[in-house]
């Protein structure tokens, strides 16, 4: 089972770079903006997407003027928000996605959910749509969102620091 589930996802690492590669780009693109500016990156994360919080604000390589988003009305126009949400159309989600549209406001989203997103500057998507490994039962299991989430996280800050280095 090991075994397919690092096939699997090794898979899943290899989309993502293939087809987000562009995202990837703009969301490093938009995100240094708000550094050079003298702003903030705002990251809000929903459920398990929450490690990707935690990377940013406590990781060895922390990101560059993170806070975790927790009132919008902190949030400025020089700001960036970085959305991570397993399904983005959840009611709180959707609900934070519509204030910044309407505040104004670039914001990123890491989704795995294919529906368009109503407003975002930049959306990535994890790929992921089932389990990976299917069990003999018929279930599948092994939903790794956080971990696919935390590679495009690691992809973004990359790129992030490769424009500020060439700034």
């Amino acid at each position: 089972m090991s075994k397919i589930f690092t096939t699997q996802l090794l898979g899943l690492f290899n989309k993502i770079q293939e087809q987000e590669a562009e995202a990837i780009e703009d969301s490093g693109r938009l995100l240094a903006q708000a550094i050079v500016g003298d702003g903030t990156v705002y990251v809000y994360g929903q459920d398990e997407m929450k490690s990707v919080v935690y990377e940013a604000l406590y990781g060895k390589e922390g990101f560059p003027s993170a806070k975790e988003l927790t009132d919008i009305n902190e949030v400025t126009s020089i700001d960036r928000v970085f959305i991570l949400a397993r399904d983005h159309s959840d009611e709180k989600t959707a609900s934070l996605c519509e204030t910044l549209y309407k505040r104004d406001i670039p914001f990123i989203v890491i989704t795995s959910n294919s529906d368009p997103v109503s407003h975002a500057d930049v959306v990535l998507r994890t790929h992921l749509k089932n389990g990976l490994v299917p069990g003999e039962d018929g279930v599948r299991r092994g939903y790794p969102y956080g971990l696919l989430s935390l590679y495009i996280y690691h992809l973004i800050t990359l790129n992030v620091h490769d424009i500020l280095e060439d700034m």
